[in-house]
């Protein structure tokens, strides 16, 4: 929920447009998540580690109640079987006094099955083991979701990551303060924060590259690697822009390729708010526009994965996992349609009873590129006419 520099030492801030590209993101992906977990589990966490006051000046919803509302009003509120239990952590006094008495008045008449918990603490790996021992101890089905959003870059050390993410059925939301990393990153005092926040001091080796973008990259690249190394078999970034100024670099962790799918979604249906760029992987995030190009996605399974015998289930994972930049929904429309009225896949033992449809079970060959004719070759079919 943290905002910019001036809002660290108040109460309540204004609402920072960027910010509020951010928690876009958030309530689309909750939209999403909450029916996909809550319907098949017996007990699901939410995380919100730096919760902040619950709202914004001008009385703008904060991370807290967007994901308190995610639940509220969602449509398949009454089929969420399980305990929903939010954790809300603020350290600041008079922030948590201001959240703990606006969610007990806003929410005091929540469902049976919905907690919620205040934390007047700091987010650090001894709170997130007391807060998630009830969650540690269920040995049926279940599912968390943990939100890291500090002000700065001090307080989520890779170590912290690393704990949570090793746990069954997590996914962490962290979002970076890009510029406030650039702003520090020439005092010595802020090098052992760093090296916290990458768990490696790599980044040393990239923090002095004179070309913004390259650094930029390079500084992405480790940090996705390091969250890799940590646990995570799926990683999504993207990158909040407000005109030109890069204002977060966010990271999204998960152990399941629907997890990233979803998350992907989440961007692509924040994007027509107009107000933000969302930059990330791949090309596939809507880079500096809002058409959907899936193009560029033919093109790369064609690169990738030609010459390779693939089902529709098989395509969709590997669409939706964090090796592509595309969500998977409209995909068997705008990607595998096209793809075999242009005779770039070769359907194997076809059994299906109509064309141009794709049952999971379905195979196909990704055929290669086809090389545009040389010239020479267009001269001499000329001469043949």
């Amino acid at each position: 929920m943290q905002g910019n520099l001036v809002a660290h030492s108040k109460k309540l801030w204004a609402l920072d447009p960027h910010t509020k590209g951010k928690h876009l993101v958030l309530k689309e992906y909750l939209d999403a998540w909450l029916p996909i977990v809550g319907t098949v589990s017996d007990e699901l966490v939410i995380i919100d580690g730096f919760s902040g006051p619950g709202e914004y000046a001008q009385g703008e919803p904060g991370s807290p109640q967007i994901m308190l509302d995610a639940f509220q009003e969602h449509s398949y509120k009454n089929l969420i079987r399980g305990n929903v239990t939010y954790h809300f952590v603020e350290k600041h006094p008079e922030r948590f006094m201001h959240l703990e008495q606006l969610v007990s008045c806003k929410y005091k008449s929540s469902q049976k099955r919905l907690k919620y918990e205040v934390h007047n603490e700091s987010f650090n790996q001894d709170l997130c083991t007391n807060l998630l021992q009830t969650y540690d101890s269920c040995s049926g089905k279940k599912s968390c979701f943990i939100m890291i959003d500090p002000f700065g870059v001090s307080d989520t050390p890779m170590e912290l990551v690393k704990n949570l993410i090793r746990r069954p059925k997590v996914e962490i939301f962290i979002s970076i303060m890009y510029e406030h990393l650039n702003r520090f990153k020439k005092q010595n005092e802020f090098q052992p924060h760093l090296n916290a926040l990458f768990g490696t001091d790599n980044w040393q080796e990239i923090i002095d590259i004179d070309d913004s973008s390259v650094r930029h990259r390079k500084l992405v690249e480790l940090y996705k690697e390091q969250l890799k190394k940590s646990g995570a078999s799926q990683v999504i970034h993207f990158d909040l822009y407000r005109g030109n100024k890069l204002i977060y670099t966010i990271f999204f962790a998960s152990n399941h390729w629907k997890g990233s799918d979803k998350m992907k979604a989440a961007i692509w249906k924040a994007i027509p708010d107009g107000s933000f760029r969302y930059v990330g992987d791949d090309g596939g995030l809507l880079n500096n526009s809002y058409d959907k190009d899936y193009s560029l996605l033919i093109n790369q399974i064609q690169e990738r994965l030609h010459g390779l015998i693939y089902t529709v289930s098989d395509i969709l994972e590997y669409i939706g996992s964090d090796r592509t930049g595309f969500p998977t929904g409209g995909v068997k429309k705008n990607v595998l349609k096209p793809m075999e009225k242009n005779n770039l896949i070769e359907p194997i033992n076809d059994k299906r009873k109509k064309k141009f449809t794709y049952p999971d079970n379905f195979q196909f060959r990704i055929l290669p590129k086809k090389e545009p004719s040389s010239p020479e070759a267009l001269t001499e079919n000329m001469s043949l006419i």
